[in-house]
């Protein structure tokens, strides 16, 4: 191909393709400091574009018959550029800062195009929008004029404040636009496709077709950043529109743009900090660690020091240690339940109210404060809120992943009462017996059912079966609050394909590339979902059945079977090494529950017999484990490349299930 040389007489901020192939028309534009040239395919500039606008504000769509000339909009920069191709014509979208008086502001002024050619508007008559005409003879002697006559005024002006811009790129009408804030961080999301007739710029017909009238405008979306945003692009995924935005500390964001989940960030590609891969591998063997720790409980008969070990590695996993403490039990567990519950009622307030999001809304207020009063102190007032968001989102993430269990044992103990020998529940109905002969098992000085523990009961009733429930789809998310909103949270509707908790936790695998900790997408929320349920129902059971050992054994040993055998059936993780690791622990701990089950059976508490076969179970998962790793290779990702015009809308003819968000760049 020939090449073609563009002069300008500054410098060039922007390209865009508006759709056209025409020698006399325009192909393509850019953009300097003070205005948008159009050019043809030969390199022949045919027309300046300049901001126009008039000097009153109007609710609707004004015509030359008003015989009032427009005045030029003074500009001190054009400061962002969008174009959308549609079957019908193009739309070019500038943004730039006016002078209009004493202040400074920001517009986006909109042009359409159709074959190159630049619609002029005129009146149509008996209709109360008017519509836009492209006509070669008109539009082509329109672009010869100087602009200041007019000829070329933008379709409308909308009222935006920021820099860069985009629009979407979809569907037979343009339905928002994103334009980033002046503060470099903040993305925001406005519509512009008008639903009513009376708020249309000109009749539906044409690339504006639906184009809202300026001053319906609304905000849609924000979206916020941890750095200064550097460049961005409206692109489609198969789920629907979606924002890549870059930012200048190496880091780029996909944002969800439609749907419940708008404004939701579902995938990072930057580099992992330290903290980020050492939490999640602390966070896996502490889980590991509480399981494993049922495997001899309190009912199991081994030797004194055998038993005595197991005890402190109990209580460290469960992270319990009012044991050590040298004061009365009744002065630990009064102020131990009422911080435990109210944790529970905290979390569920938090899940119930969205606070995280709203959290989320009080950082962007903070961000944008414009009162003279608050700007002296906006860095201050920013820092307060985005400790207060991290406050929430670290409670909210404790409370549904290492703390679950130690928690929930407590509950189990706060209801675990001691009966006097040979006296049921059946001896208190036919007032055989009174409650003062039940005593917990663990404060022997507290009395079950009256007083304090019965209202305490009554409370446990009441809070703890609901934070249950709402603990799930946290759970599923490996704790992270940002990817369950409002309407996440009430999508009890689990056993659905397109259950809200089902996408979350897929969402949530895939949202930045984690290497060998990286897990299943398809398998993430039957795998979390699971191991929450062993979670709750081990120190339920372990605590409640003490006096029947054989029976907690033999449900433990089930609960570990069904966790080992859904890790086979079901990979973890993605990465073939790391995920047989995983899976070889849960055998492990398998190993140990039948080994304390069997001990229990056998009752002899001098005999070493299941302490050796737990040693040899334990060699041999080892064994197991190193010839893997030799012999398993290290999975390489996958690249498939897509060129542009494979990627197509969910739903339509010829969709491909694997066609990536982003396109390599530099395909053509």
């Amino acid at each position: 191909a020939d090449e073609v040389i563009c002069y300008h007489d500054s410098p060039v901020l922007n390209v865009k393709d508006i759709g056209a192939n025409n020698l006399n028309a325009a192909s393509f534009v850019t953009c300097c400091r003070e205005y948008v040239a159009l050019w043809n395919t030969k390199g022949e500039l045919k027309t300046k574009l300049w901001m126009w606008t008039r000097t009153e504000t109007l609710p609707h769509f004004r015509f030359k018959e008003d015989k009032r000339e427009p005045e030029m909009v003074q500009i001190s920069k054009i400061t962002g550029l969008g174009a959308v191709n549609k079957p019908k014509g193009s739309l070019l979208f500038v943004s730039g800062e006016i002078i209009d008086g004493d202040t400074n502001s920001t517009r986006v002024a909109v042009w359409g195009f159709e074959h190159g050619l630049v619609g002029l508007k005129y009146n149509q008559a008996g209709k109360g929008a008017g519509v836009l005409e492209y006509s070669e003879e008109r539009s082509l002697a329109a672009m010869q004029k100087e602009p200041e006559r007019g000829d070329l005024e933008p379709l409308c002006v909308y009222h935006q404040p920021g820099t860069r811009l985009d629009v979407d790129q979809a569907g037979p009408s343009t339905t928002f636009a994103v334009q980033l804030m002046e503060d470099g961080e903040t993305v925001n999301m406005w519509d512009l496709e008008a639903v009513e007739p009376g708020k249309l710029v000109i009749e539906p017909e044409g690339p504006a077709s639906l184009l809202m009238c300026p001053g319906y405008d609304e905000l849609l979306l924000q979206m916020n950043h941890k750095g200064k945003v550097y460049d961005m692009r409206v692109v489609e995924d198969q789920d629907g529109p979606a924002l890549v935005s870059a930012c200048d500390d190496g880091t780029a964001y996909i944002w969800d743009l439609k749907g419940y989940d708008a404004g939701q960030c579902y995938g990072e590609m930057r580099s992992m900090a330290p903290l980020e891969i050492i939490l999640p591998v602390v966070t896996l063997f502490i889980t590991v660690a509480q399981v494993f720790s049922f495997a001899f409980g309190p009912s199991v008969p081994l030797p004194h020091k055998v038993n005595a070990n197991a005890v402190v590695f109990h209580n460290l996993a469960m992270l319990d240690f009012k044991k050590d403490i040298k004061i009365p039990k009744e002065m630990v567990f009064w102020p131990e339940m009422t911080i435990i519950l109210s944790a529970i009622m905290i979390f569920q307030f938090f899940a119930i109210t969205d606070m995280p999001h709203r959290m989320d809304a009080l950082v962007r207020m903070s961000m944008e404060v414009k009162s003279d009063f608050l700007k002296a102190i906006k860095p201050l007032l920013v820092s307060v809120a985005w400790a207060m968001r991290s406050v929430v989102y670290i409670v909210m993430q404790l409370l549904s992943t290492v703390l679950v269990v130690p928690m929930l044992q407590s509950c189990a103990q706060a209801v675990d009462c001691k009966w006097a020998d040979g006296k049921h529940w059946i001896d208190i109905i036919l007032r055989k017996t009174t409650l003062a002969d039940v005593h917990l098992e663990d404060v022997d000085t507290v009395q079950c059912y009256t007083g304090r523990h019965l209202h305490l009961v009554l409370l446990m009733i009441a809070v703890v079966p609901t934070y249950i429930v709402f603990l799930v789809p946290y759970a599923v998310c490996a704790g992270d609050a940002q990817y369950i909103n409002w309407q996440a949270v009430w999508d009890f509707k689990v056993w659905r394909h397109d259950n809200k908790w089902r996408l979350a936790a897929k969402r949530k695998a895939t949202d930045m590339h984690l290497g060998f900790l990286g897990p299943t997408p398809a398998q993430a929320f039957m795998n979390l979902s699971m191991e929450l349920m062993s979670k709750i129902l081990l120190p339920c059971i372990t605590t409640l059945t003490t006096h029947s050992p054989l029976l907690q054994m033999t449900t433990v040993s089930i609960i570990g079977g069904i966790l080992w055998w859904m890790s086979v059936a079901k990979a973890p993780y993605v990465e073939r090494k790391f995920c047989v690791l995983v899976q070889d622990l849960k055998l492990l701990t398998f190993c140990a529950m039948v080994c304390g089950m069997f001990t229990v059976y056998m009752n002899n508490p001098e005999s070493f017999l299941t302490i050796y076969i737990l040693i040899v179970c334990t060699g041999a998962v080892a064994i197991s484990l190193t010839i893997k790793f030799c012999c398993l290779e290290v999975a390489k990702p996958v690249v498939v490349v897509y060129r542009h015009g494979e990627a197509r809308l969910a739903g339509t003819p010829g969709t491909n299930e694997k066609t990536p968000l982003l396109e390599e760049p530099g395909c053509t």
